[in-house]
């Protein structure tokens, strides 16, 4: 990238640390989707070596109370890592609440994310598709 220039941007990235729920007493069970530590600090130095300011927002509640609180004014963009915690749609929460508040992010909007986080309603637009796909059967089951 010579004698290219990026501007630097002001990134929030948002997600879930692992840590922080196994300490509020969380199981390993219940914090296995849930972005290891290592994996945030990850991204957050790759995007601070390439000249962004990064601001960590450790979940939607304190993403809420930051939207609430005016403090996204100098947000750019919302890196999105968070994985959700509680309800079937769980991954599509984030998302929702930045769409709301009119907020670039990264990857997939709160539709696709509450269609792709059931597998037995995936199969739903590909069947009126006429394509094949295999027999589901849903069982709901509740882990908290």
């Amino acid at each position: 990238m010579d004698g290219v220039r990026m501007s630097c941007l002001n990134i929030a990235l948002v997600s879930e640390q692992r840590s922080s729920y196994l300490q509020l007493g969380y199981s390993e069970e219940q914090c296995a989707a849930l972005t290891h530590d290592g994996e945030i600090d990850a991204v957050r130095t790759t995007l601070e070596r390439l000249g962004h300011h990064v601001t960590l927002v450790p979940g939607i509640q304190f993403l809420v109370q930051q939207l609430a609180a005016g403090k996204d004014k100098g947000w750019d963009l919302v890196f999105n890592m968070a994985q959700g915690f509680h309800g079937s749609a769980r991954e599509s929460q984030v998302p929702a609440v930045l769409e709301a508040y009119q907020l670039p992010y990264t990857f997939s909007d709160a539709a696709t994310m509450t269609l792709c986080q059931n597998k037995a309603i995936t199969k739903v637009p590909r069947g009126n598709s006429r394509c094949f796909n295999s027999a589901h059967l849903m069982h709901e089951s509740r882990l908290f």
